[in-house]
């Protein structure tokens, strides 16, 4: 059979082989051929598909509100004649042998794996390889129908299309195909007249039940047809203004109305009557494009859902550029909802709408519309309901985005969105996961675009920018969905993809022979039943046993051909091995899942045991289930396999974990015990007591003999041995709380026995088992093996035991008194065999019991004595550490009132228990011995230095603890320079400045002097200011830092230079002498050039090169490299000395310089058998001299002296270039600084013009020395700093002045007093030239304010000469009861 041929072959009816899609929208399950067929009763249940549902009352996982897309089950249940979506399904009538029996190869487009092509273009998002979701098919018979009309009438390519259970495609040349269910041409409308005059179909429409067909062209016009007849019921040319592409058009539930969207972006309602006359039409405009331009619409269908509460109203959803607009046009038109739509502006936004079950809060279920809007890679889910009032509300529900710019979104149905972005690539989302369950490439299809009309081609353009930028990508009239199905119109083609029936997916892989997908993919449909399975419907449980019946039918198959017609016929051992690791996994794992432990156990292990490959995998699969206890019980013959098997292959650790996860009843006791004790598995040796015997002393005597042989062997615990030892720890401690080992409870009716039984037999004085190992036994030998293995955790088990309820009675406290006398019997004696740490282990348990204040523990306080006399043994020289934790922690257990205070101290002070004598001292409030102790504690003295930090920050110490731990302090001064020195110079530097002085004097000379002297002047060089550094500068005066120069000299001579540059508080005299002592060259010379004694520096340089020199043309050839490298770095080192002190020098001295360092390179250059070395170091002299010495003495002494020249080109080419570059490098340089200043200058000039062109403002409208209004007739001016005169008040108080060039210079006389009238002529502004002064009224009155306004005034003096009376009597501020003393008067005079 061909490829195609099964492609049509596959899908067709069992019933009357053919193939279709039912009424209602549903896909028919595709064929079962002879070899898928499973039996008649299953394929019955699944095919019934309009099944009675049963009732379900309540939900399993109650929703809330905002979870409406997360409904698993389908609407049938909510509705009978409602669809998968909850809304009515659009009855796409292709039936039987219409659309399926004309299938196109799919050759141009993938069909996504429904062949099972290598090549697939099909992509899941989740990574699963679980087969393809769609099902693509190209419509052979209307496409051929489209390209023979593009070629024999010239209808053009098409241009959009509709489709309810026909399909009308227009064209561009406004011709309108419409076809059947059987794709036959049903009418073939317009033409060439229609197109003349109307342009292109732009848009189409069917009405509900398919009887009408609207068409809107692109110059703006619109016919209605009839269906029935092919004729043009109306002409709607009058009914929408021309100019305006018709963009969108929808019927609403009343098919008598419709909605007309144009490329103006306006919207209108179109009411079609029939009337005397014949069929009208009337038009209104709902919204006016001048408020934003509409780009899409969608009204919400309600006829199928005539009892909803919104049946009573026509809703219709508009989306503009920026905005989403939710309107109601009837009963009345109302705005309910508005939000803003943000994206890119070459995207277009887009609406649809979708009925979804949804179970609030209050587990009531309702059936609701949610508006779903989108623009470029965001969609928002609104839900609509109606509360009790009767209004409408908007809920949001969830905002998704993906990573992809949207073209196209529509629901398939409740539970899927179909998504088309902009890459052409189709999406099936699943909306509660958000996950992309599939991706189909259509850049083969050539979809149609309607840019064309969002732009207005037809119209000369006539829309807005935005508009027209936004339609680029217009799709609307590209794509109709239905049910789990899609319409695709192609340029050439027609195609249609449609989801598969969950069937149908599952036959898909198995069809391919893949059958462990096939596996996979069901088991996830059976955890999740309600993700995108079509045909499924009922209740979760009736899914999940249709998918169940359906996965066990499968796995048959598969075991039938995994062992014949799919097992390798060649290959070895390692490609079976690869082959059962592949094909037995999921095989459990289905069964697992489904819980069919049956068929597992008896079929499947039926088809692997055979085989010992198979056999071992199937084992080894089960360990993961027996440890999930998804598998804990099997059948014993299969147990005795698996733990045989896991023996062979040593997974000791695997089975051992295996057992006790096992029911007892299933296992083989003797072969089980029998491996366990041969490969000592202790836990599988517990378990199987506890459980299958009910005995819980055996297993802790067995495991208390092993530790105890291995205890007294006197080697090393092993770590097996100490995993024992732990074991039965936890075993001990389980038993005596009521819990099982190694997890788990006790049975009830079994606790206190079991406790009783471990109690017993950890206490027993002699062991049960009488052996030839038990005769020299000490009494109580299980105590003794417990407490030699781990002391303190085995009385850790006996604390958590004490603390069960048991023990709390009078029984259970004389239970617990026996057991410590016990103890204190085997530990506590003369010849005790245990150390003093395990002994305090003992005394720290029994000090946490008796701090708990129960009394039920009788313990004579003697005892506490000798264990503390064996702690403090002066005698006992090792594990001082493990002592004194015992001590500390029987002390932090409630043990400090069971000794004696002045014993303890004494005896810990004689073994240096410093941290229990820390704790004594701090009780008694002894800081100053807390710090000795600390000091003394070699482990612990760092923290010396926290508590001396503590005590001089806390208020809380006073004076007289800061005296004493200073005078500890210093006593141990030695000890903390030892533990950091950087520490102790901080504390002196912080707390105690004033001995500073005496701590040097009493380590001067010290090891350790040297590096605290360093930190202690740091820590004074780059403190903040203040007291201490004050202090320190008086302290550390110059023979200080002189000192520490010497020392440095001494201990890091090669520190010496760089401290020299970076400290100045030192004399240079001193410590030239000082670097001359040792030698110190570097430090030398940097004194002789900071003291201006350039000449000595140099010859000391000159000197240390020289002899690098004479060392190079003396050695023999062998090291000269190293020789050489020497040289160039002293060489180096002259130089950048000599550019330094070059512009120090005069002319003759530095060029003098200069030349006698080229002059010492010259020698060698004559001398040295290999002279380009010694060129090129005299090259790099000459370039460094370039800008200290003039070019022109550069080139004679170039060419002069013939060591530095060898008088070929090639030098003195580099010589020149190196002139040209110094040259340019200079010139650029004054350039820069030339344009700097321009700049600044510029800047400068800038900033002065604006300030002189910016406004000013005076702070009142009054002149501030007459007091009269400004303005008016009469000249006022305004100085800058605010204040304003008459031009004539200022010109009398002498506020304007004629400077030398006869300019006028006017002054602010409130800010400068001290003018005098005396001192100014009178200037005229008016330009007749200086006048008389005028002593009239006016005047009088200004200078009387002027005064006034300058006038000192005297507070302190007994009259005050402004504001005083002439009466002379005295104010309060002259009173006697006036304290306040105010500060000298001004001594400025008016």
């Amino acid at each position: 059979m061909s490829e195609e041929e099964e492609v049509q072959d596959g899908d067709q009816d069992p019933g009357d082989n053919t193939n279709g899609i039912q009424a209602n929208g549903d896909i028919l399950d595709g064929s079962d051929t002879e070899e898928g067929t499973f039996d008649p009763l299953m394929d019955e249940i699944l095919l019934d598909v309009e099944g009675v549902v049963q009732n379900d009352p309540g939900f399993e996982n109650p929703q809330t509100l905002e979870e409406i897309l997360n409904e698993t089950e389908l609407t049938e249940n909510w509705k009978d004649d409602t669809s998968v979506s909850g809304t009515p399904r659009k009855q796409y009538a292709i039936p039987a042998g219409g659309l399926d029996s004309d299938i196109g190869e799919t050759l141009s487009v993938s069909s996504f794996g429904s062949r099972g092509t290598r090549s697939s273009q099909h992509s899941r998002d989740s990574g699963k390889l679980y087969g393809s979701i769609f099902r693509h098919v190209i419509l052979k018979g209307i496409s051929s129908q489209i390209t023979s009309a593009a070629e024999r009438v010239k209808a053009g390519t098409p241009t959009c299309m509709a489709a309810t259970n026909l399909i009308a495609v227009g064209t561009q040349s406004a011709h309108i195909m419409v076809f059947d269910s059987n794709q036959v041409i049903r009418w073939f409308l317009g033409g060439p007249s229609v197109g003349v005059n109307y342009g292109a179909v732009s848009c189409l429409a069917f009405c509900g039940d398919s009887s009408r067909l609207l068409v809107g062209f692109a110059r703006g016009q619109v016919m209605e047809f009839d269906m029935a007849s092919g004729k043009i019921l109306r002409d709607l040319k009058d009914v929408h203004p021309p100019g305006s592409a018709v963009v969108h058009l929808r019927y609403s539930d009343d098919y008598n109305v419709a909605f007309l969207a144009d490329s103006g972006g306006s919207v209108f309602e179109i009411n079609m009557t029939r009337g005397l006359r014949g069929a009208g039409a009337s038009c209104r405009c709902i919204f006016s494009g001048s408020r934003g331009e509409v780009c899409t619409l969608e009204p919400l269908m309600m006829a199928r859902q005539p009892d909803h509460p919104l049946a009573l109203f026509s809703i219709i959803a508009l989306a503009t550029i920026s905005k989403v607009i939710v309107i109601t046009v009837k009963p009345r038109l109302k705005v309910l909802m508005t939000t803003s739509l943000v994206g890119d502006p070459c995207t277009l936004p887009l609406v649809c709408w979708q009925f979804v079950v949804i179970q609030n809060q209050f587990a009531n279920k309702t059936n609701d519309p949610v508006l779903t809007f989108a623009r470029e890679n965001t969609m928002h889910f609104y839900q609509v309901s109606v509360n009790l009032s009767n209004k409408i509300l908007f809920i949001p529900l969830q905002t998704v985005k993906v990573g992809f710019t949207l073209l196209s979104i529509s629901w398939l149905n409740s539970r899927c969105l179909g998504l088309l972005d902009q890459n052409e690539h189709y999406h099936l989302m699943d909306v509660r996961t958000k996950d992309s369950l599939e991706t189909v490439d259509l850049t083969q299809v050539e979809l149609i675009y309607q840019t064309q009309f969002f732009k207005g081609l037809a119209n000369g353009g006539n829309v807005s920018a935005a508009f027209s930028l936004a339609g680029e990508m217009a799709v609307y009239g590209s794509t109709a969905e239905f049910t789990n199905q899609i319409l695709i119109l192609g340029k050439k083609t027609f195609h249609a993809l449609i989801i598969r029936t969950w069937i149908e997916r599952l036959e898909h892989l198995i069809k391919d022979n893949r059958y462990i997908e096939a596996l996979a993919l069901g088991v996830e449909m059976w955890e999740d039943p309600g993700k995108s399975l079509v045909g499924l419907r009922g209740s979760k449980e009736r899914k999940r046993a249709h998918i169940s019946l359906r996965l066990m039918g499968i796995l048959k198959k598969f075991l039938e051909i995994s062992l014949t017609k799919n097992f390798p016929e060649e290959g070895g051992m390692g490609t079976l091995t690869k082959y059962f690791n592949d094909i037995v996994p999921p095989c459990i794992s289905v069964c697992v899942k489904l819980n069919k432990i049956e068929f597992l156990f008896d079929r499947v292990w039926n088809s692997f045991q055979e085989d010992p490959f198979s056999c071992a995998v199937f084992l080894e699969t089960l360990e993961p289930y027996i440890l999930s206890d998804q598998l804990s019980v099997m059948p014993t013959l299969i147990v005795q396999k698996f733990v045989d098997h896991y023996e062979k292959r040593e997974k000791f650790k695997a089975l051992e974990a295996c057992i006790t996860h096992l029911d007892v009843m299933c296992l083989d006791i003797h072969q089980t015990m029998s491996v366990c004790e041969r490969h000592d598995l202790f836990d599988a040796i517990i378990y199987i007591h506890n459980n299958a015997i009910l005995d819980y002393i055996t297993p802790a005597e067995k495991l208390l003999t092993i530790l105890n042989r291995a205890i007294s062997s006197g080697e090393p615990l092993t770590q097996q041995q100490i995993t024992l030892g732990n074991k039965l720890l936890v075993y001990i401690s389980g038993c005596l709380a009521g819990r099982a080992y190694p997890y788990g409870e006790v049975p009830k009716d079994r606790v206190k026995q079991v406790k009783y039984d471990i109690y017993s037999t950890i206490t027993l004085i002699h062991s049960r088992l009488i052996s030839s190992e038990t005769e020299n036994e000490p009494p109580y030998p299980h105590l003794h093996t417990l407490l030699f293995f781990d002391t303190q955790a085995f009385l850790n088990v006996l604390s958590i035991a004490f603390e069960e309820k048991e023990y709390q009675t009078e029984i259970g406290q004389s239970q617990k008194q026996r057991l410590v006398d016990l103890l204190l019997q085997v530990m506590v004696k003369d010849d005790s065999p245990f150390n003093p740490s395990q002994i305090g282990f003992l005394f720290t348990f029994l000090a946490r019991q008796l701090a708990k204040g129960d009394n039920c523990l009788n313990i004579s306080r003697d005892l506490f004595s000798r264990v503390l006399t064996v702690l403090t043994d002066p005698t006992e020289t090792g594990h001082i550490e493990e002592r004194q934790d015992a001590l500390m922690d029987m002390i932090h257990s409630g043990g400090w009132d069971l000794f004696d205070e002045g014993q303890l101290e004494q005896s810990c002070a004689r073994v240096g228990f410093y941290r229990v004598l820390r704790l004594i001292y701090s009780d008694k409030g002894d800081y100053s011995k807390v710090l000795d102790c600390y000091i003394k504690d070699d482990l612990r003295r760092n923290q010396s230095f926290n508590l001396i930090q503590s005590v001089f920050t806390d208020d809380t110490y006073n004076a007289d603890v800061r005296a004493g731990i200073t005078e500890q302090m210093l006593l141990n001064i030695e000890s903390l320079i030892h533990v950091d020195s950087r520490k102790t110079a901080l504390i002196l530097f912080q707390f105690l400045p004033d001995r500073i002085l005496t701590v040097l004097e009493r380590v001067r000379g010290k090891d350790m002097y040297f590096e605290f002297l360093s930190h202690l002047l740091e820590l004074g060089d780059g403190a903040e200011p203040g007291s201490p550094r004050k202090m320190m500068e008086e302290i550390f005066g110059a023979e200080i830092y002189e000192e520490y120069i010497e020392l440095m000299c001494t201990n890091t001579p090669n520190a010496v230079i760089h401290y020299l540059k970076t400290k100045e508080k030192y004399r240079v005299d001193v410590v030239m002498n000082l670097c001359e002592k040792y030698s110190i060259t570097d430090g030398k010379i940097y004194l002789l050039e900071t003291e201006g004694k350039f000449n000595e520096a140099f010859e000391i340089l000159k000197g240390l090169l020289e002899e690098k020199i004479s060392a190079c043309l003396n050695e023999e050839p062998t090291g000269m490299d190293i020789k050489l490298a020497g040289v160039n770095t002293q060489l180096l080192v002259v130089i950048q000395f000599c550019q330094r002190i070059s512009g120090k020098l005069i002319e003759e001295e530095r060029d003098r310089l200069w030349c006698v360092l080229l002059d010492l390179l010259g020698k060698p250059v004559a001398e040295a058998s290999n002279s380009e070395p010694w060129r090129e170091m005299i090259r790099h002299i000459v370039s460094s001299m370039l800008g200290h010495v003039g070019h022109k003495k550069v080139v004679s002494l170039v060419l002069s002296n013939p060591s530095c020249c060898s008088g070929t080109w090639s030098d003195i080419k580099q010589m020149l270039v190196e002139l040209i570059d110094t040259f340019k490098y200079e010139q650029q340089l004054v350039q820069s600084g030339i344009q700097l200043q321009e700049k600044e200058r510029t800047k400068q000039l800038r900033e002065l013009v604006r300030l002189r062109k910016r406004g000013l403002h005076c702070a009142g409208a009054l002149c501030a020395m007459c007091g009269l209004r400004l303005g008016g007739r009469v000249r006022s001016i305004l100085f800058s700093c605010r204040h304003a005169f008459h031009v004539e008040c200022v010109d009398r108080c002498g506020g304007v002045e004629l400077s030398s060039s006869g300019e006028e210079v006017w002054t602010c006389v409130v800010c400068t007093p001290k003018l005098r009238m005396g001192n100014t002529r009178r200037v005229v502004l008016t330009g007749l030239g200086p006048t008389d002064d005028v002593e009239d009224e006016s005047l009088e009155k200004s200078l009387s304010s002027w005064r006034q306004f300058n006038r000192p005034i005297n507070y302190t003096s007994n009259a005050a000469e402004s504001g005083s009376d002439s009466t002379g009597e005295r104010g309060f501020f002259q009173s006697e009861t006036f304290a306040l003393r105010l500060k000298p008067a001004r001594t400025n005079e008016v």
